[in-house]
């Protein structure tokens, strides 16, 4: 595993189950920078270049974000439209993303029986991850696969269990051994 970048956007991290338990378990591996967006970024105004000069010190890019309204956060599509900018990640002269490894770590509130076919979605999670696909493609990287957590609310409200959030800790960290 060489080095990867964590890109975390989540706009209530402090208040998460599942992602401040995967990107804390992540953030045990030294070879792993978390990077959170919302916590550096409260006001949404992007250090557009020092989010760039970040991306290219690592090999492995990884977005981990909640899915919401089947897209992610404003924060992070704001830093997509801002930072893969003609120039830097492509055009003429726009390589930095070349030849970098990409991948996704989403977070949803339903079952994961919701994304089968024929299900209340209707659609999988990969077709709902496309944009995202088709984007690290556009920019010459590529994309090394998600990982997926479903059930991501309360326990009350039949969330994961403490167990069950444990196992998708370690699945998380197994993923990112990839990169």
């Amino acid at each position: 595993m060489g080095k990867t970048l964590i890109i975390l956007a989540h706009p209530d991290i402090k208040n998460s189950r599942v992602n401040k338990a995967l990107s804390e378990g992540a953030a045990l591996n030294p070879s792993i920078k978390i990077h959170d967006l919302y916590g550096t970024y409260s006001g949404f105004e992007l250090d557009v270049k020092k989010e760039q000069e970040l991306l290219k010190e690592y090999p492995s890019i990884v977005f981990q974000f909640p899915i919401f309204w089947y897209s992610c956060p404003p924060l992070l599509k704001k830093y997509l439209d801002d930072v893969f900018a003609y120039g830097f990640a492509y055009g003429g002269t726009g390589t930095a993303l070349q030849d970098k490894n990409f991948g996704l770590a989403v977070s949803f509130g339903d079952h994961k029986q919701a994304f089968e076919k024929n299900s209340r979605v209707g659609f999988s999670v990969d077709s709902l991850l496309k944009p995202f696909q088709a984007s690290f493609r556009f920019v010459g990287g590529t994309y090394m696969g998600h990982f997926a957590s479903f059930r991501a609310m309360p326990v009350e409200d039949g969330g994961l269990s403490d167990e069950e959030l444990k196992k998708r800790v370690a699945k998380y960290k197994n993923f990112l051994r990839k990169f």
